[in-house]
């Protein structure tokens, strides 16, 4: 065991995550809900759940903790309830990824990653939208 902490734990049973991939590629997290701040993306909340046959512990995370996965453009622009917003950041339990070049899509990509349990990579990764035609 090494002496950096790790990147998260469940709460209830306790299993450690030692990091960010470890976790996002762990087939029992499944994404319940997902919770937007329109005005600080990063603190937008993942609602997601453990699940084994021992453990059916709620967990929370905010999307700045997975960040680093997301070596993508970032839009600037916030386009909530605009002609091209799809409204999906709106609906808690709507977990579609979404084609607006918004503030918001990293935070959705990163919500596909964590559903397929998949890394991103540079090259792409079929958890990521690809923005560049939409």
């Amino acid at each position: 065991m090494s002496d950096k902490p790790s990147f998260t734990a469940c709460r209830t049973c306790l299993k450690e995550w030692e990091t960010i991939e470890e976790f996002v590629l762990d087939g029992e997290i499944k994404v319940e809900g997902f919770l937007p701040d329109f005005g600080r993306p990063e603190l937008s909340t993942y609602m997601l759940r453990h699940v084994t046959t021992e453990c059916k512990a709620a967990m929370q995370l905010q999307a700045g903790r997975l960040i680093g996965l997301y070596d993508r453009l970032k839009h600037q622009q916030l386009l909530l309830m605009s002609s091209e917003c799809q409204g999906k950041c709106l609906d808690y339990r709507n977990l579609d990824p979404c084609k607006a070049k918004c503030i918001m899509s990293w935070t959705r990509d990163i919500m596909q990653c964590l559903r397929t349990h998949s890394l991103p990579s540079a090259s792409g990764a079929e958890c990521l939208m690809d923005r560049a035609q939409s």
